[in-house]
């Protein structure tokens, strides 16, 4: 079949559909998923963001490979404010049928403070109690053709207070931080280690000095305690990116941090 590099990834057309296979290890090529054509393609070629491939009778098809990260203003849903509760309301619980690329986060108070909602079924104390209920979710393009998908959705509310109190600090569990990269100044491979209080959905980027995404290190779900992530000096495209200084950022659970790392030749 046709074959088409982007980086570290291979397109290859065979039958009535496309695989994707991660090539990071040229001598052990790993299949990451396949998208379905329902027609045989005889001929493929990558633009940008896009596929073009052509079938033998129905012509040209596009398809869009690549999906960005989260951005937080354009792939955001939220909800209108729902009915107003004559109390406050103190507890939260969703349930949803979804992939797992979607953040949901719940505010009890009209969107002045937002709270994430992970795991889903479980019951979650408000921090800021409110009578004012609004839901909104962020789609994370975290797989190369796979669109988040929202089914169903269910929130359930209550003004009943927690029925145990929160952990004391000390048994709180680990902090969110961000740690300075190894080395930094440094040439790839760049070792950058991160620590989260909880389970969550969240994004490592790499920024350039005006802010642009260069290169998403990890995206989706993200373990509690001690993660690492490696850079190996390239953006979301494969390309080697030139010396300088650049900025990591954390996102999860609704917390950020960001910190500066300069790459050298």
């Amino acid at each position: 079949g046709q074959l088409v590099p982007a980086g570290n990834v291979v397109f290859q057309a065979g039958g009535e559909q496309i695989d994707v296979l991660d090539v990071a290890d040229p001598t052990s090529p790993r299949l990451l998923h396949s998208l379905p054509t329902s027609q045989e393609i005889v001929w493929l070629q990558r633009a940008g963001d896009y596929l073009y491939a052509m079938s033998r009778y129905l012509g040209l098809v596009m398809i869009r490979a690549f999906d960005r990260a989260a951005d937080p203003i354009r792939d955001r849903a939220q909800s209108l404010i729902l009915p107003a509760q004559s109390v406050p309301l103190r507890q939260v619980r969703m349930e949803v049928d979804a992939t797992p690329a979607v953040d949901w986060e719940f505010s009890a108070d009209g969107g002045a403070h937002w709270q994430t909602l992970l795991p889903p079924g479980a019951w979650h104390a408000l921090a800021h109690p409110g009578s004012e209920p609004l839901w909104r979710a962020t789609l994370l393009y975290e797989r190369i053709g796979s669109r988040p998908v929202v089914d169903e959705l269910r929130l359930e509310w209550t003004s009943e207070p927690a029925a145990t109190p929160p952990l004391p600090p000390s048994a709180a569990g680990p902090p969110f931080a961000l740690h300075p990269s190894a080395p930094n100044p440094g040439a790839p491979p760049i070792a950058i280690r991160f620590e989260l209080p909880s389970t969550s959905l969240g994004m490592l980027e790499i920024l350039d000095v005006s802010g642009r995404r260069l290169r998403l290190l990890a995206g989706g779900p993200m373990d509690a305690g001690r993660n690492q992530a490696i850079w190996d000096g390239r953006d979301d495209q494969g390309r080697p990116l030139p010396a300088g200084i650049y900025t990591c950022r954390l996102r999860a659970g609704g917390r950020e941090e960001a910190r500066k790392l300069t790459l050298i030749e």
